[in-house]
């Protein structure tokens, strides 16, 4: 080791960590207002090719700094530089994603690419012999190894590479949260109860209602519970149903019409996702504050209601059957709810 390999390898370090941050600066501006990437023919299968290949490289690089860094080889500085030149051609290809591609599409890839950039800069920063403070880059407040890189560049190259699969991993984060709220509320609930299901055998499995535990709510509040938890149930069941349709892409919409509707279904999971949460949370007070409930309760329905509608158009007939039916079938289960408030 000589103070030039050194010194010439910290300073290829510290301009390796600037054009990761740069990255993820870009990364995070709003693709809808870019002034690249909005008009074109989507290439899946470039998009694919590129992605892949720069990420093995990278991670193939990361490897190799790891190993020749902490003794300042004269080579370090040829791998950083390959390392940038990979973070700038991901960059370059993400963000020129036409929006024909899709929104949802463009937004995973911007984040998971944004998270590798921090893994590639905070990695870098391991090995300046004076440390720079990455903290204030969200995520980056660890100390990364190696292997996280390589996790990292593995879930750039797993990614869903059109927009149907891209929706299809965002309602399933949101359906995971849905079923946490299920579980919130069934805990209140006592184990083996028989209620009424009000007409839902065709749509639900046997098990989708009913629960453990139990709350000191009244027998009339926990009736109210039961309706509730059967619109929630409902949504998840919905959701479980468009992410077998997303990831069959048997849709019968095609171009714009497709991509702008696949967009609308990620908008929509999110809002579900977000009054279930809340309904969940109103309910588990005893006693239940009715009002805040049954408006949470009729906004979830309206929000359910669309994603239902949206799905139902992206679906062949015997699903789309399905999805109509549900959506006579939470209304109606929300009028019972608004019916009468429990007493207590």
């Amino acid at each position: 080791m000589t103070d030039g390999n050194k010194a010439t390898l910290e300073k290829s370090l510290n301009q390796l960590i600037d054009q990761a941050l740069l990255c993820v600066e870009e990364l995070q501006k709003d693709p809808s207002v870019a002034s690249s990437g909005t008009e074109g023919t989507y290439d899946e299968e470039f998009l694919r090719k590129e992605l892949v290949n720069a990420s093995k490289v990278l991670s193939h690089n990361a490897t190799k700094l790891s190993l020749t860094a902490p003794s300042y080889s004269r080579d370090c500085p040829a791998t950083v530089s390959e390392m940038s030149k990979c973070l700038l051609h991901t960059l370059a290809v993400v963000c020129s994603i036409p929006s024909s591609g899709g929104k949802t599409l463009s937004s995973l890839l911007r984040s998971t690419v944004s998270t590798l950039a921090i893994d590639v800069a905070t990695l870098a920063n391991n090995f300046l012999s004076s440390p720079r403070d990455l903290n204030k880059i969200k995520g980056a407040g660890y100390l990364p190894s190696t292997g996280l890189v390589w996790k990292a560049c593995e879930a750039v190259e797993s990614l869903p590479m059109n927009n149907g699969g891209a929706v299809a991993e965002k309602v399933k984060a949101n359906l995971r949260m849905v079923e946490d709220a299920i579980l919130e509320v069934e805990e209140g609930l006592e184990a083996g109860d028989d209620a009424d299901d009000g007409g839902w055998d065709d749509l639900l499995d046997d098990d989708e209602c009913g629960g453990a535990g139990e709350m000191s709510w009244t027998e009339s509040e926990k009736e109210y519970v039961r309706k509730c938890l059967i619109i929630i149930k409902a949504t998840r069941l919905a959701m479980k149903k468009a992410i077998k349709g997303l990831e069959a892409g048997n849709a019968p919409l095609s171009g714009e019409n497709l991509i702008g509707s696949q967009d609308e279904l990620a908008r929509l999971c999110e809002a579900c996702s977000r009054e279930v949460d809340d309904l969940a949370s109103t309910l588990a007070d005893a006693p239940i504050p009715m009002r805040p409930a049954s408006d949470m309760a009729s906004a979830l329905v309206r929000s359910a209601t669309e994603f239902l509608q949206v799905a139902k158009s992206l679906s062949e007939p015997a699903s789309a059957a399905w999805f109509g039916m549900c959506i006579s079938q939470i209304e109606k289960v929300l009028e019972q709810l608004l019916e009468k408030e429990p007493s207590r």
